[in-house]
């Protein structure tokens, strides 16, 4: 089957190089011819020389582009064939959820957010997840960095989800990482990060550069017809929720069986990403980098302004305390001192917990939910805290705009009721009198209200 590409340049070259001209013959034939008779190329001799002139590889690239002849070319090996550790080299990417999300106030279809995963190359299994409002930005890489430092069980419990701790038993930074183009390609690295040792970004439209985190996202199946979406019933956290048990379910049940060694085979190991990482973590073949949770927190999430009062941290109208920063006294200085503002630092998909500094040491600060709420107003994202905040503060202004109307409303009332004004009478110098005419007036007020008889 011919290429169309090659035929356009076959005529080019009979028209620009030899002067041949297209010729309709007697019939529907329609051929190449030269003015002078002079001797041209046919295709297949085109072909051939082409071939001596250059490779099939070059010709495919010429043809399809590099990044398409890549694709369409056999294996040049896999990128976990040269790595011998768990956590030696990480693939960081992004997909979005075609999903429209229920608004939490309205219930209406909302637009959903992007996801990020920190991919091992070696195993295959997910060890860190981020998220990002709207578009991919670098507060999703942020956040699965943030996961990857974490103990998985306490990043877990922060979107209020339980698992064990070899559910997910991955827990440190990695020296290597490979980062998309974008976003991503804005990671500056501070002077005092000592655990990063390398950034690699991928090349533009090259999927292959990342292969094992590509590989591991989730796909949506595309039908033919009128265009539909899909509106889901959860929210933003809980959304959030499902994507991080999406990684579990990932880990324990993708088939890595290509990444499996004789001896693993042997060893009984489940050609899943999960068992394949804790087959070589346990054996020492592990270059997770620790970090202290505190660290982690100052290094990798997003810093908001919140206020300390007497009663507790207000963040977007939102109480919060611990009692560990109960006992530093901060709130008896604030009842002295008044409203001290200041910056905690937030989970922008999940609010359930901040983070505060005080001289130094960081507290963690839980939501004081009232007991008339419900439970599940505990989980809720940092952009639905923000419309509620806003809806709140402008009930207070509509409130503050409309207050002198209505106590003029029922001012005008009392006064079409008793003839009198509100603050009718006049303010007298010394005390009141307790004479005869204030004794009988009293009387006659307590035998008004039966109090005498």
């Amino acid at each position: 089957m011919m290429d169309p590409l090659q035929n356009k340049i076959y005529s080019d070259i009979l028209i620009g190089e030899f002067g041949c001209n297209a010729y309709k013959l007697a019939g529907e034939a329609v051929e190449y011819r030269h003015p002078k008779g002079m001797p041209f190329p046919s295709f297949p001799q085109f072909r051939y020389w082409i071939s001596k002139l250059i490779s099939a590889k070059q010709l495919r690239i010429a043809l399809k582009g590099a990044h398409r002849a890549r694709a369409q070319s056999g294996s040049e090996g896999s990128f976990a064939d040269n790595l011998i550790n768990v956590s030696q080299r990480i693939e960081f990417d992004g997909y979005n959820i075609s999903e429209k999300l229920s608004g939490l106030t309205e219930g209406s279809a909302v637009d959903s957010f992007c996801v990020v995963r920190a991919v091992c190359a070696l195993s295959g299994m997910v060890l860190g997840i981020g998220f990002s409002e709207g578009k991919e930005n670098m507060a999703a890489y942020r956040m699965a960095i943030y996961c990857m430092a974490c103990d998985k069980v306490k990043f877990c419990e922060q979107y209020g989800i339980e698992i064990s701790a070899e559910e997910w038993p991955s827990a440190g930074l990695s020296g290597s990482m490979v980062l998309d183009r974008g976003p991503a390609a804005g990671y500056e690295v501070d002077p005092e990060i000592h655990w990063l040792k390398s950034v690699d970004l991928t090349p533009i439209y090259s999927g292959q550069s990342k292969a094992t985190v590509e590989s591991s996202h989730p796909r949506d199946k595309k039908t033919l017809g009128q265009p539909t979406y899909f509106h889901s019933k959860l929210d933003f956290v809980q959304m959030a929720k499902r994507e991080i048990v999406r990684v579990l379910k990932d880990n324990h049940t993708s088939d890595a069986g290509l990444r499996m060694d004789e001896e693993m085979i042997l060893a009984g190991i489940k050609p899943t990403p999960h068992d394949i990482y804790c087959y070589w973590s346990m054996r020492g073949r592990d270059s997770s980098i620790g970090v202290p949770f505190e660290t982690a927190v100052r290094q990798f999430l997003d810093v908001r302004p919140a206020a300390i009062r007497k009663d507790g941290v207000y963040f977007y109208g939102r109480k919060y305390r611990s009692r560990e920063l109960e006992e530093t006294g901060i709130f008896d200085l604030v009842a002295r001192q008044g409203v001290i503002n200041t910056s905690v630092y937030v989970l922008v998909m999940c609010v359930r917990h901040i983070w505060i500094e005080v001289k130094g040491v960081l507290y963690q600060l839980d939501f004081m939910r009232p007991s008339r709420s419900p439970q599940s107003s505990v989980d809720i994202s940092l952009r639905d805290l923000q419309d509620i905040d806003q809806v709140r503060r402008g009930a207070a202004a509509d409130l503050r705009d409309e207050r002198p109307a209505h106590e003029q409303h029922f001012e005008d009332r009392f006064k079409q009721n008793t003839g009198e004004e509100w603050d009718a009478g006049e303010r007298k110098f010394g005390r009141p009198s307790k004479g005869g005419a204030a004794q009988r007036d009293t009387d006659d007020f307590n035998r008004f209200r039966g109090a005498k008889k």
